[in-house]
């Protein structure tokens, strides 16, 4: 009995359509021979555009230390 009204209780569920929109740009820009920028900013949306979900920043200043290793300290802010 109490499986069966489990089974029943979560079974039911209502259907929601959600329209999500993810805007994205990212690029890297070349600064010297050894260094280059990379940034990215995403804007996420609920309701086509309407209700904000969340925004991220992403930045990374890239150092060529070889041509197979590459040191990317970087920084994340997401709201």
């Amino acid at each position: 009995l109490v499986c069966l009204l489990s089974s029943v209780s979560f079974g039911q569920r209502k259907n929601v359509s959600q329209y999500n929109t993810w805007l994205l740009y990212f690029g890297t820009h070349k600064l010297s021979n050894k260094f280059d920028w990379y940034t990215e900013y995403q804007f996420r949306r609920n309701g086509f555009l309407i209700k904000p979900l969340q925004w991220q920043i992403r930045t990374s200043l890239d150092y060529k230390i070889t041509k197979l290793i590459t040191l990317s300290p970087a920084y994340v802010f997401t709201y």
